[in-house]
């Protein structure tokens, strides 16, 4: 009995111990570079955002934010490496309205769950979209566009990140309330699709305006139509597409997500440094630049909207959109 006692005695001291020592890890939080995946590729909104706020956090922080692009599968892979990494506040992944949203509903075999397998921490972004179509095509403005896609069912191709985002999600609904037929092409992010409209390889992108503002005042694509309820404030000239078909409003976001069971007291760190980066005047700059909102907020209220954002697919998915 005296020998189960010291066993007993000894496991209660080492238990402290390590008690001890994950409270001393969480107070010294970070104490070494920290790797951030973007499920998405370069020249994507999320890598921007990631990017250009990593930039600020490094300051922040006192350590290195490392960016690694993961994209593939409508971000399904970054997404899933991120969830199985350990809740150490040593890999965050920048996910979006597709990777922590859309995907859940469109792919049955995602291979992780935006809800139950993360840690919410920010959002990061509001992400306005933008219908913009190649200078070789003969339209100058969004009605000239429509008239043209009526005349030539099925025959214009629109780019986009993927499957089930929503840029993909604004085209069905263009098809539906336009009475036209355009043809989807969903590539592995925002950047290859905007590539290929500057290519010719394909005649439009729904991309936002992060990925294409630098080619349209470079003259290279024509942006003809914004996704938000009003007009971005860069580009006056630029119709919302709300008025032509009122109701439309489709935005794009990005937040920053940790592997499920993360400690409160780093995802608190973790928040109050986004909110201070966030407020920084070059990354409000850069937003600004880009067709990016900056859009700092709590973990609950990133919790929540989540869970809407899967409740849209959901109800999408039942009024009988479908999403190839």
């Amino acid at each position: 009995m005296r020998f189960a006692w010291r066993t007993v005695l000894g496991l209660l001291a080492s238990a402290c111990v390590c008690t001890t020592s994950l409270c001393v890890s969480a107070q010294n939080y970070p104490s070494r570079p920290i790797r951030v995946i973007a499920p998405w590729p370069p020249g994507s909104s999320v890598d921007l955002s990631a990017r250009t706020v990593a930039l600020k956090l490094n300051d922040i922080l006192k350590t290195s934010l490392i960016i690694e692009n993961r994209p593939g599968a409508e971000g399904a892979i970054g997404s899933a490496l991120a969830a199985r990494a350990a809740p150490d506040g040593y890999t965050l992944v920048w996910g979006n309205a597709a990777t922590h949203g859309s995907n859940k509903v469109v792919f049955p075999n995602l291979g992780y769950d935006p809800v139950k397998d993360f840690t919410p921490i920010s959002s990061v972004h509001k992400n306005i979209l933008s219908v913009a179509v190649s200078t070789s095509l003969p339209v100058n403005t969004f009605a000239d566009f429509l008239a043209h896609a009526k005349t030539r069912p099925g025959k214009l191709r629109y780019g986009t990140p993927g499957v089930g985002s929503p840029h993909h999600l604004t085209g069905v609904q263009l098809n539906r309330r336009a009475g036209i037929e355009i043809l989807h092409v969903p590539y592995k992010g925002g950047g290859p699709a905007v590539t290929d409209v500057l290519g010719g390889h394909i005649e439009l992108t729904i991309a936002s305006l992060a990925a294409v503002i630098p080619q349209h005042r470079a003259g290279k694509i024509k942006i003809l139509a914004v996704t938000d309820s009003v007009r971005y404030e860069q580009l006056p000239d630029i119709p919302a597409i709300a008025e032509t078909f009122p109701g439309i409003e489709i935005l794009g976001w990005s937040a920053v997500f940790g592997p499920a069971n993360l400690p409160a007291d780093i995802t608190a760190r973790l928040n109050a440094a986004l909110a201070e980066a966030l407020q920084a005047p070059e990354v409000k700059s850069t937003f600004e630049k880009a067709g990016l909102v900056a859009s700092w907020s709590s973990a609950a209220d990133l919790a929540k909207r989540v869970s809407a954002e899967i409740e849209l697919w959901k109800d999408a998915v039942a009024s009988g959109m479908k999403f190839q």
